[in-house]
């Protein structure tokens, strides 16, 4: 297998069908990188992004995430890496009565352990459906063994965005997937960044999210920081020479009935987004330069106690 090196990541850089682990594993900061350092501390993104690396179990939320990714975007690759977590079958031998009554019916010793018995099932007949070894070559494959109806919500999911004129539309054409480095332009740090869906002068990200609406997405907006992502997204393609005049979010909900909607954000959200995203790179780059990654704040901090406190609590604190 082809093997990258630091020298084929340089500003301006497209990959198209770059392996994830080999884009997780490059140099340049990424906007996952950004949110970290702007919505935790320089602390955290020292430990997470420069010290040794951490191993983050994956929710089932992240898994379902991934799944519908790859449904509407890839769907040709998700057979080859999910598969249903499999259930047994009636001639499948189970327990240890199934073993028992299979070795009885071909005439051999069913004396022994459940471990005992299976072997003798297998060295009779190395094809007998015997449950636990099935199952065990099938963990063993390479695809990613999700739940039943884990598969079936993200079905759901993908075609609720298929089927949804506006995102179908943003989908027609383009490439999934496509690794691009750049370069910010005040402080030369090498930028990363891997948009879900790239199509002439448009930038689509999918996102899965609780409720779609726009006040609820709106909240999911800021508190995960998907307009620096957008920001981070736009500058590192820009520098690489890829112009974008449109950047759309497809939010598609986790529950039935599955609504799937398409945000844009205004020009002064964008703008602010820019000048707080460019900020952010400076005081970065200035942690790099220094070695230096502070906290949340330094030396002793006030804290406020929100307006709603005295409000409920006004007989108690009069």
């Amino acid at each position: 297998m082809f093997q990258y090196a630091d020298a084929d990541y340089q500003p301006g850089t497209l990959i198209y069908h770059h392996p994830e682990h080999f884009y997780r594993k490059a140099p340049g900061i990424s906007a996952s990188e950004v949110k970290v350092f702007a919505n935790e501390c320089p602390a955290h993104y020292h430990h997470r992004f420069l010290g040794e690396p951490v191993i983050r179990a994956e929710s089932t939320a992240m898994v379902l995430g991934s799944m519908v990714h790859c449904l509407v975007l890839e769907p040709d690759e998700f057979d080859r890496r999910y598969l249903a977590q499999p259930t047994p079958g009636e001639q499948d031998l189970v327990t240890v009565p199934h073993l028992k009554a299979w070795l009885k019916h071909h005439n051999l010793n069913q004396a022994g352990s459940k471990s005992e018995l299976t072997e003798r099932i297998l060295q009779h007949d190395p094809d007998a459906p015997v449950w636990s070894v099935m199952k065990e070559k099938r963990q063993q494959a390479k695809q990613k063994t999700v739940k039943p109806d884990l598969m079936e919500q993200a079905r759901c999911m993908a075609d609720s965005v298929l089927n949804t004129p506006q995102a179908r539309w943003l989908l027609g054409e383009g490439e999934a997937e496509v690794s691009v480095w750049g370069q910010h332009e005040e402080t030369g740090l090498l930028l990363k960044c891997r948009p879900d869906w790239l199509r002439k002068e448009i930038c689509i990200d999918l996102k899965t999210c609780a409720c779609s609406g726009p006040r609820q997405f709106g909240q999911d907006f800021l508190k995960f920081g998907y307009e620096l992502q957008q920001a981070h997204y736009i500058s590192t393609l820009t520098s690489a020479g890829i112009e974008i005049e449109v950047f759309a979010f497809i939010a598609v909900e986790n529950e039935a009935p599955y609504v799937t909607q398409v945000y844009l954000l205004d020009n002064q959200g964008i703008e602010a987004a820019f000048r707080r995203w460019n900020t952010i790179m400076n005081s970065l780059a200035e942690c790099q330069t220094n070695d230096s990654w502070p906290g949340y704040a330094t030396g002793e901090t006030e804290l406020t106690l929100p307006k709603w406190y005295y409000q409920q609590y006004a007989a108690e604190i009069e």
